[in-house]
């Protein structure tokens, strides 16, 4: 009986939004594509990078697949919207952090769709695609 309305007490809650909740649409692989595959292909970007969002302890996190100094943090996820903050630690010094800042909307099940702001106050455009679950 007891859980039984704990469990009630969680879905009302969630319901009236007194609670968070995690959007699993953007878990999973994505690349990261700049220039062409994007509205405004001005960048001087010539590689695609693999990022997974997955669901850990504390919320969503995000690694890269291909290069161990990007750390991220800050994710926020509300509705068809993802923020968050990559570090590049190999473009670091102590005294001046290179970050970027990522704002994507889910414009399709596999697609975002956005701009980046970084440490050298550049904007870009960028396109994230889904890869097939293996």
């Amino acid at each position: 009986m007891r859980q039984t309305i704990i469990f009630v007490t969680c879905m009302i809650a969630m319901a009236f939004g007194l609670m968070p909740q995690q959007d699993y649409r953007i878990v999973g692989r994505w690349t990261e594509h700049w220039g062409t595959d994007t509205v405004h292909p001005e960048t001087d970007v010539l590689y695609v990078d693999t990022i997974t969002v997955r669901e850990g302890n504390k919320g969503l996190e995000i690694f890269c697949h291909h290069d161990e100094s990007y750390s991220y943090d800050k994710i926020k996820v509300v509705g068809d919207s993802v923020w968050f903050r990559m570090r590049n630690a190999d473009s670091s010094t102590p005294e001046r952090p290179f970050y970027v800042n990522f704002k994507l909307k889910l414009v399709a099940p596999d697609r975002m769709e956005g701009r980046i702001f970084n440490s050298n106050e550049e904007t870009v455009d960028i396109v994230f695609k889904k890869l097939p679950i293996q």
